[in-house]
Formats: structure tokens, sequence, C-alpha cells
């Protein structure tokens, strides 16, 4: 039985599918939904479900849980294991007596759960957050698509201003005389920069794309100190455009530990070392910047 009066149609078109071994029911959901502009597709059981998520690819599916043969649970766990119908919203419909299977029927997968006899406003409200939250889920795998791509293509003007700074380096470019040590210096320090902005743009690839599996981190025994002192290498030139001095106060020597080195350096200049610095910087007119470790 389902209760309550139906809503003035919303003009949605989304697809719902009814999986549902009782006709009477099945026919009272599709006539509710379709006022509300929802179009349905109908299951009987469960292996007619999953074939017709095949055929349909719906956009939400309400699944009844107790049914002859394979049960809402088995189709839930079969739809949630495949990769194409992993991200398809599932709302479990249970009898008022078998509440205790709400449990079990999230483990399965299932995104929410509606307990019989079914009240229509409660059931429009739950399939609308759903496919309001599926929406806004594929922007958001769009918007990383999009980023993703964009960081791609950062890599190539990176790559040629990393190969013109090593023919510089090496004086293939030079006619005449050579670079002086502030200058080889200074390039020194452009290349770190260049490197470390390559570095970053590949991580930001990694979290940009969109997918379940976390970043890789690979630790290994290493130096924090050149750590250190490659940060602080790539903030001198931003340093020796102010009248600021910067005052390193580095240990002999730090113990080594395993550590993912890219990851590290990343964390001391974005967090540290230029946030930091970069307000100095600001609202100093005078003085010195203190980069210590211990």
């Amino acid at each position: 039985m389902i209760k309550s009066e139906v809503r003035a149609g919303s003009n949605l078109r989304e697809l719902i599918l009814i999986v549902e071994d009782e006709e009477n029911q099945r026919l009272a959901l599709r006539e509710y939904l379709s006022l509300e502009g929802y179009r349905t597709t109908e299951a009987a059981n469960g292996e007619e479900a999953l074939a017709r998520v095949g055929e349909n690819h719906p956009d939400l599916v309400l699944l009844d849980v107790k049914m002859p043969g394979m049960d809402g649970f088995e189709v839930c766990r079969a739809l949630k294991g495949e990769e194409a119908t992993r991200g398809i919203p599932v709302i479990l419909v249970t009898g008022i007596q078998e509440r205790e299977k709400v449990i079990q029927g999230f483990e399965a997968g299932a995104d929410d759960y509606l307990t019989k006899p079914i009240h229509l406003a409660e059931l429009l409200a739950r399939v609308s957050l759903l496919l309001h939250n599926r929406q806004l889920h594929e922007e958001l795998r769009q918007e990383l698509c999009h980023r993703a791509k964009a960081l791609h293509e950062l890599r190539n003007p990176l790559a040629i201003l990393k190969g013109y700074h090593r023919l510089l380096l090496d004086g293939s470019l030079q006619r005449t005389g050579s670079l002086s040590s502030a200058q080889r210096s200074m390039l020194e320090a452009s290349m770190e920069t260049i490197d470390r902005m390559t570095s970053l743009v590949n991580e930001m690839s990694d979290f940009s794309r969109p997918r379940d599996e976390g970043i890789e981190v690979s630790a290994r025994p290493g130096d924090l100190l050149a750590c250190l002192r490659s940060a602080v290498r790539q903030m001198s030139p931003l340093v020796a455009k102010t009248r600021l001095k910067l005052k390193i106060v580095f240990p002999p020597f730090l113990p080594v530990v395993s550590f993912d080195r890219d990851r590290i350096i990343q964390v001391m200049i974005n967090q540290v070392m230029i946030s930091l610095s970069d307000n100095a910087i600001k609202f100093t007119d005078e003085g010195w910047i203190k980069v210590e470790a211990s």
C-alpha cells in the first residue's frame, strides 16, 4: 500500500527501474513516479532487474529486498560490484518487519532504504536527493577531468623551459664569455623551481584524476637537510628582490629517516616555506627571515 497524494509533475526525465515481484506494487509505483515526470522501467525479479539495467542504463533503482530467487541484497551487490553500474543509486525497499536487515542492505552497497507501506512524500524526497547527488557527482567528475587535462598541457612548456636552462648552464647558447657565479647560481635555482613545478603538476594530476584509488607514496631513507636546502634555493631569488636578508640556521646533520622526498618537499615549500616567507616579505620592509631546522 502506498499512502499520500500525488504532487504536480516536475517534468523530470530521469529513468527509474522499479524492481518488485508484486504486480500491484509495481503498477502503483510506476503511476506515482510517472505523474512526477520520471520515466520508468520495471522488473519482477532479480535476474530480470540485472537484464533491464544492462539494456536501459537507469539513473536510479528502486529495489525490493524480498523476492523469489535472487533477492534484493544479491542484486545490489551485483550492481555495486561492476564499474559500469557502481554509480547507479539504489534504494532498497523492505517490509516493516525487516528493518533489522537495513544494515545488511548498506553493507551490500545500498544508498538508501524505504520501508513498506511506502509514504509517497518520503519516496519522492529520497529519489530526488539521490538523483541530485548523482548529478553533482557527475559534474565533479567532469570538472576533475577538465583540470587533469589542463594540468597535462602544462607539462610541455615546463619541459621546454627546462631544456633552455640546460643549454644555458652547459654553455651551448653562449657565443662569448661564460656565466658568472651569480648567474649560474640563479639558473640552478630556477632549474630546481622548474623541476618542482613539474613535480607539482604531476601530483596535482594524480589528485585531479577521478578514481577511487589513493595516491601512491614511495618512502625510502633520505636526507632531510638536502630537502630543506633545495627549498631555500628556490626561495632565495624571491627574497633577493626585497630589502630582507635570509638567515639559515641548519644543524650539521639530521637523522636519516624514510620519507617520500617529493611529497615532503611539497609540504615544506607549500605549507611552510612559501606561505610563511611570502607573508614575511609582504608585511616586512626590512630585516631578516630566519629558516631554522632541528
